[in-house]
């Protein structure tokens, strides 16, 4: 219960983590015939890999850890490493019987060390002899991706029963390594894809891979399915919907004349996969539009995402990762519309935004190049490639990109968005004349845009023209006034050009304006605690305001203007301290 170290003197409580393997339970039948001493050296290594297991549900959170050998298939993997948006490293080898094609449910971790909300579904595309590479099938929030020690919990194969809950349960020469056998192929039955009934995601990209190598163009096509809000479709109604779209894909493919499928496949837990060969993407929208609106009509609301080959530089084995682009693009349309999406430039956009969001500057500076590539006229991915080459200290590229934007864009607010964008780059780069002309352009298109007022309020100021600078503060802050809850930043700009004039009554007054606001905005309590300073008053208010822009806004002014105020109250320890931090 208890150690006591006997150097220290200081008690601690060790938490337990364990894994154990079964003989002859975890034996694979071949294995068996081995020498005694060979079989008890890899249940020894299997009981390890069980005790490995365990330490990373220890280390999730779990008070205590005891894993079986074959739990860890189950619900023993993790993630490891997530290298790319699509892709992950997980704990699962060749070691735990882990193989290609396995799906599994990605839930992330509960306080308590459990599996917690559902995340999304992998699937594994190579396995090694102790770890495997994953690709994400689908995320049930695009926003919350997978992270570094999410659980893997499998999931139960579409064509096979799923898993046994307690592998005890199993005779002594029955099922090897905790897995049902396959069922035996019997002469003259269809193959799963081909007929009415889809195939297992493994089985689907066995024969996706070899049929693809034999088409110079194909369509594949990614279509997922959820319930409608209001609608009463539980697990039961989405499986027999699974089940029976299929049939109803290929019935209505001979109605409409488009494209056959040739292999159908499940993917996750809620979609489907299809391969149309020798078919273009745009003959099978048609097709999956009315899928669309059969699924409608059940219940469920549907998207589908085409990915047609041959497109741009990608390889055939990309034909998958484009059809989720294109299903993210569909799931973005309207429910009233057909919600079909091919992949071209603006799935490409669309794709490279979310890299963008979620830090990966460089990954969505490639799809931004490859939309471009699709359709140079695409004024929303040059404009979002501005963005990036701006961010990354491009200037003068970044110029470029939006000037050509500019003149492809037709709808007045994209071309206003462009226009502030512009303006941002030539004031960066100190040509404020043109900086100025292409924010009253954007302010022209968009008056209700109150970023632009603040940005050509800031350049007048900029260029020693205060009177300009207050009349666009001021339209800010009226905009800010129709807009109930929205920040004080236009007040804060107002303060600080009436604290430049000598005008502290006006500026303190601005400044508690927006501090109703938000009380939190920590550059308002930055800018009054400088007023109290600069006016001479009250340093024990300017250091309590201070502290708290420091707590929210951990910044070197922040700290230097604590200092400030810690030595006008004789606290030269206190406020070197402050600088020193200021420093780091």
């Amino acid at each position: 219960a208890r150690v006591r170290d006997p150097v220290t003197g200081l008690a601690s409580r060790p938490r337990l983590c364990a894994g154990h393997a079964l003989y002859p339970q975890d034996m694979a039948g071949p294995e068996l015939s081995l020498s005694m001493f060979d079989q008890a050296r890899k249940l020894r290594d299997r009981a390890r890999l069980a005790a490995d297991a365990a330490e990373r549900a220890l280390a999730g959170g779990a008070a205590e850890a005891v894993m079986p050998f074959a739990r860890i298939l189950r619900e023993g993997g993790v993630v490891l490493e997530c290298p790319a948006l699509d892709r992950l490293r997980v704990s699962l080898g060749k070691e735990s019987n882990a193989c290609e094609g396995q799906r599994f449910h990605l839930r992330g971790r509960s306080p308590q060390g459990g599996a917690g909300a559902f995340k999304g579904d992998i699937v594994l595309l190579r396995v090694d002899r102790d770890e495997a590479l994953a690709e994400v099938l689908h995320l049930e929030d695009p926003t919350a991706p997978p992270e570094v020690g999410d659980r893997l919990l499998l999931a139960a194969d579409p064509e096979l029963p799923a898993p046994e809950q307690d592998v005890l349960r199993e005779p002594a020469g029955g099922r090897a390594n905790g897995k049902a056998p396959a069922p035996a192929a019997r002469a003259g039955t269809e193959m799963p894809g081909s007929g009415d009934r889809a195939a297992s995601h493994g089985e689907f990209l066995r024969r996706f891979g070899s049929a693809r190598e034999a088409c110079r163009k194909f369509t594949l096509v990614i279509a997922r399915f959820s319930p409608r809000d209001g609608a009463s479709v539980g697990d039961a109604g989405m499986d027999a919907w699974l089940k029976e779209a299929p049939r109803l894909l290929k019935e209505t493919a001979a109605r409409l004349q488009a494209p056959f499928p040739e292999l159908i496949g499940r993917y996750g837990s809620n979609s489907l996969i299809v391969f149309h060969p020798h078919a273009a993407g745009e003959a099978c929208r048609p097709l999956y539009a009315a899928l669309c609106a059969a699924a409608r009509e059940a219940g469920l609301s549907a998207a589908a995402g085409l990915a047609a080959y041959p497109f741009l530089e990608f390889r055939k084995d990309e034909s998958e990762s484009c059809a989720l682009k294109a299903l993210e693009f569909a799931l973005l349309l309207p429910e009233s519309a057909p919600r079909v999406g091919l992949c071209d430039s603006v799935a490409l956009n669309i794709s490279a935004d979310r890299r963008y969001s979620l830090g990966d500057a460089f990954g969505a500076m490639e799809e931004y190049q490859m939309a471009l590539l699709a359709d140079g006229r695409n004024a929303m991915a040059r404009n979002s490639l501005g963005v990036c080459l701006a961010a990354m200290g491009r200037g003068a590229e970044a110029r470029r990109q939006f000037q050509t934007a500019l003149r492809h864009a037709a709808e007045p607010a994209l071309a206003a968005k462009i226009s502030y964008n512009l303006g941002a780059v030539c004031q960066n780069l100190g040509d404020f004349r043109a900086a100025a002309r292409h924010y009253r352009r954007s302010a022209a298109m968009a008056p209700e845009y109150r970023y632009v007022w603040l940005r050509l309020g800031r350049l007048h100021e900029q260029r020693g023209r205060r009177g300009e600078a207050r009349r666009c503060y001021e339209r800010a802050a009226a905009l800010e006034d129709a807009r109930p809850g929205t920040s004080g930043t236009a007040r804060r700009q107002l303060a600080r050009l009436a604290a430049r004039q000598r005008r502290g009554a006006e500026a303190r007054e601005l400044l508690h304006d927006a501090l109703l606001r938000n009380p939190d905005d920590a550059q308002a309590l930055l800018q009054l605690a400088e007023l109290y300073l600069d006016g001479g008053e009250d340093p024990s208010m300017a250091e309590m305001l201070a502290r708290r822009s420091v707590r929210l806004y951990d910044r070197p002014e922040a700290w230097l203007t604590l200092a400030r105020a810690l030595r006008a109250l004789d606290r030269e320890a206190d406020a070197r301290r402050a600088e020193a931090r200021a420093s780091v």
